[in-house]
């Protein structure tokens, strides 16, 4: 009597390797979206950070006109008189310039903005005020103004 083989399976089927290869292929292309959308992300969030970190340091002109003699502004810059000398803060397309022209060290430093920013110095409705106003234009809601008196802060116990 002969015995009947079974038939035995050895290795995979063709369909087997196909369904396998396409679960793959889904998982793997929407790990790429993922990525894709991740990369971009934290592309917008660094720019994010660079602005808030610009005005931040932007902020600094405020103590700059809060402790002068006199500040005048021409067209887009703002001149800052103490009594160590002069302070100039000028707008040049999206970036801040900081001029320091007192003593025998003068020094300049850039705070730069997103691409897509526009600056400007504004007169406020109050007499003697001042706003430089930061907008960028891809965000139409993001509007960051800093507000300053245009007169020196009054000496504490000074005749009024």
């Amino acid at each position: 009597m002969k015995r009947q083989k079974k038939f035995q399976r050895h290795g995979y089927f063709l369909l087997d390797s196909l369904i396998t290869m396409s679960i793959i292929v889904v998982v793997l292309s929407m790990c790429g979206v993922w990525m894709v959308k991740t990369l971009k992300y934290a592309s917008v969030v660094e720019d994010r950070a660079i602005h808030a970190g610009s005005i931040e340091r932007i902020r600094l002109i405020r103590n700059w006109v809060r402790y002068s003699q006199s500040v005048k502004l021409k067209d887009d810059t703002l001149t800052i008189e103490r009594a160590a000398g002069i302070r100039k803060v000028a707008i040049v397309g999206n970036e801040v310039r900081l001029i320091d022209e007192s003593g025998e060290q003068k020094w300049q430093d850039v705070i730069r903005f997103d691409p897509t920013a526009v600056l400007s110095w504004e007169e406020d409705d109050l007499p003697g005020w001042i706003t430089l106003t930061v907008q960028r234009k891809n965000e139409l809601r993001t509007v960051t103004d800093l507000r300053m008196r245009m007169q020196p802060m009054p000496k504490i116990g000074a005749a009024q």
